[in-house]
């Protein structure tokens, strides 16, 4: 990712990512490493439509992890504070995962069975120095 941003307590990052999805497997499309002794928020802006434009859907994701010496990556509070959509269920999903066998933040998305939806995702990382 590139940096946008350093001080002596935190390092900003950020991305954004177009991706499309043809069905409901889940899928990562993007994976964050987080070292020992770092907490890392994450801000998510998702926006994702059928390819016919005939439905759609908005959120915003943010969540906070953390990794002391000696352990796992742990999700302190994630969250999805907004969501606007005119799917009808089941509805796609963003969520962030806390994957211990890498030690990293997943960003992962679960699009509709049978539907074409494109992504557009912005991403925001702040992490300890």
């Amino acid at each position: 990712m590139p940096q946008i941003g350093v001080s002596s307590a935190f390092q900003t990052v950020a991305q954004a990512i177009v991706v499309q999805t043809t069905d409901a497997t889940p899928i990562v499309v993007l994976s964050h490493s987080v070292g020992t002794h770092k907490v890392v928020g994450v801000e998510l802006y998702v926006v994702c439509f059928e390819h016919t434009m005939s439905a759609g859907a908005v959120a915003w994701v943010e969540g906070l992890f953390h990794r002391v010496a000696g352990d796992l990556i742990r999700t302190v509070a994630p969250r999805i504070d907004l969501v606007v959509t005119a799917f009808g269920a089941p509805q796609p999903q963003v969520t962030f995962v806390a994957n211990i066998g890498t030690q990293s933040i997943d960003v992962q998305i679960t699009g509709k069975a049978t539907t074409t939806l494109r992504w557009h995702l912005d991403l925001l990382v702040s992490e300890t120095a």
